[in-house]
């Protein structure tokens, strides 16, 4: 159904449906899943910012704000995935957030993954963990600026903005959109495989040693499982990405890739609010022990 065909609005102000190949039950199970993770990932985030505590290194907060981001980009039309078509430009907007979150989430993870590998390298040298801080503050633009340029990129061509064949969601008209983003996302998964992989093949190494310290470090068994799950998002995005090629005129299976990335935000929020800083403070009526308090570690858990 088109915008000028018995909706009675403007229809240069209105965009294609795409099509009526959308499922309402589908589509309250996409925004379900986007609005809980969002909601987690807000609720972990503040959780951090506001209890003295946590205490978190910027990349990691850059990180859980990226997701949020990406959550809230998917919602930008909910309410108008079924029946009457989004305006112009509450879709063109959508659009541009859509194809600029998985860079700022795949550079983000880059970020906070190589800054977790090099804090390992160095063991316990504070100083050099404060120089790389120090530089990763810095770092922290260019998943900012990506965000940016593709924002403005996709703003630029309004003529090819739809409704997608899914109705979820609103996208360019144009496979070379997507080919472009999943080239950024190859390059960001493989580094983080890379930093990723070697971060844990160190911390499984120490992990007898660290066992025989009176000195608690934070390199635990759990620290080694969150980072191997945290490894899967970006894989479970990529493959997102590959899979819409071919199918992105197949209305039922474009759905489902939908669904299956609307859960990533969840698999964030379970990695990273399961840390055991954070359930500490959400269970206010059990007191810490001292001594757990002050081997508490800063930045990763």
């Amino acid at each position: 159904m088109r915008c000028d065909h018995g909706t009675g609005r403007d229809p240069r102000k209105c965009i294609d449906t795409g099509s009526d190949l959308s499922q309402p039950q589908l589509i309250w199970v996409f925004d379900a899943l986007l609005s809980a993770g969002a909601l987690q990932l807000v609720i972990i985030f503040l959780t951090a910012l506001l209890s003295k505590r946590v205490r978190r290194v910027v990349t990691w907060y850059m990180f859980i704000f990226a997701w949020i981001i990406h959550s809230l980009s998917f919602l930008f039309i909910a309410g108008r995935q079924v029946g009457s078509p989004p305006t112009i430009g509450i879709c063109l907007v959508g659009s541009a957030l859509i194809y600029a979150s998985p860079p700022l989430t795949g550079f983000s993870t880059l970020i906070l993954v190589l800054q977790l590998y090099l804090n390992v390298s160095f063991g316990r040298s504070m100083e050099k963990r404060k120089q790389i801080e120090e530089y990763f503050h810095i770092m922290l633009m260019l998943p900012l600026m990506m965000f940016v340029v593709v924002v403005v990129g996709v703003i630029a061509e309004p003529k090819q903005i739809t409704r997608d064949k899914s109705g979820m969601i609103c996208h360019l008209d144009d496979p070379g959109s997507v080919v472009w983003n999943t080239v950024i996302l190859t390059l960001c998964v493989a580094l983080v495989l890379l930093a990723g992989g070697s971060t844990i093949r160190i911390l499984w190494r120490r992990r007898k040693a660290m066992r025989n310290m009176h000195d608690f470090d934070p390199i635990t068994k759990g620290l080694v499982c969150r980072l191997a799950l945290f490894n899967i998002a970006p894989c479970m995005v990529l493959i997102y990405e590959v899979v819409l090629i071919p199918f992105s005129d197949n209305g039922i299976k474009v759905t489902f890739c939908h669904i299956a990335y609307a859960s990533l935000p969840n698999l964030a929020a379970w990695t990273f609010g399961s840390q055991s800083d954070i359930m500490r403070v959400w269970m206010f009526w059990k007191k810490d022990k001292p001594d757990l308090m002050s081997r508490k570690p800063e930045g990763f858990r």
